[in-house]
């Protein structure tokens, strides 16, 4: 059967406006997840670009969205043509996570109350000895320096003046003696109690928290054929 020209132009149009609107039921999709990290899925597929647009075919469409520590979340979106759908959403951290933060938190409060303050206290009482026991060094030493002076003074004003200085210098100096002993003495005592605040402690203290973190692929079944004569074979199947 001989097709007319003006017949054959027609049917090339109807297929050619037929083909572009095909060709046109596009519309886009704009998102911004949070975190940055967290994986797209979108219809089964894994999206390996990060970008923030992507066309996609007019027609519903399945997103699932999962970061760690993080909930799964998952959609449906329905595409138009030429139309932008933005999404907007933030992955919730689950409770578990949540828990487990809490418990870290609550278990270094205590580590830092039962350990860290009563050392710290303990250091700095037992460095505050230092420099009495040092000023006491000094005035000791001034002490002897007057009374050989003492000793070689030929005149009443100054034999009564190194005389005067002797006995300040030698109170000076027992003052800050008994308070460097009496510092290292309550350090000694402070670090017994702490020693045994200690054993205490670790005796029933629990466990540091841990929290296991649950991957992506809920079920992952792998297997290798053990038949290494004939074909190699690798399966490898993910279910969400």
């Amino acid at each position: 059967m001989e097709i007319k020209p003006l017949v054959f132009l027609a049917m090339c149009l109807v297929i050619g406006f037929a083909f572009g609107q095909e060709t046109n039921e596009y519309g886009k999709i704009e998102f911004k997840i949070y975190p940055m990290s967290a994986i797209i899925k979108l219809d089964g597929k894994l999206l390996e670009s990060r970008d923030t647009t992507i066309i996609l075919k007019t027609g519903k469409h399945h997103f699932i969205l999962w970061a760690p520590d993080r909930e799964l979340f998952q959609t449906d979106v329905e595409i138009y043509k030429d139309s932008t759908i933005k999404i907007l959403h933030e992955l919730k951290y689950t409770e578990d996570y949540l828990q487990y933060e809490i418990d870290l938190i609550a278990y270094k409060k205590l580590r830092k109350k039962k350990v860290t303050l009563p050392f710290l206290g303990l250091a700095f009482l037992g460095g505050s000895s230092v420099p009495f026991f040092k000023w006491a060094d000094q005035y000791h030493a001034k002490a002897l320096s007057s009374i050989t002076m003492y000793e070689q003074a030929v005149n009443e004003q100054n034999i009564n003046s190194y005389k005067e200085k002797h006995e300040r210098y030698r109170n000076k100096y027992r003052l800050n003696q008994s308070i460097g002993i009496g510092l290292v003495t309550l350090t000694t005592l402070c670090t017994g109690f702490y020693i045994k605040s200690l054993i205490s402690y670790y005796k029933s203290k629990s466990p540091r928290p841990t929290y296991k973190n649950v991957p992506f692929t809920k079920n992952t079944n792998f297997s290798i054929s053990t038949d290494f004569v004939g074909n190699y074979s690798c399966n490898l199947f993910i279910h969400f």
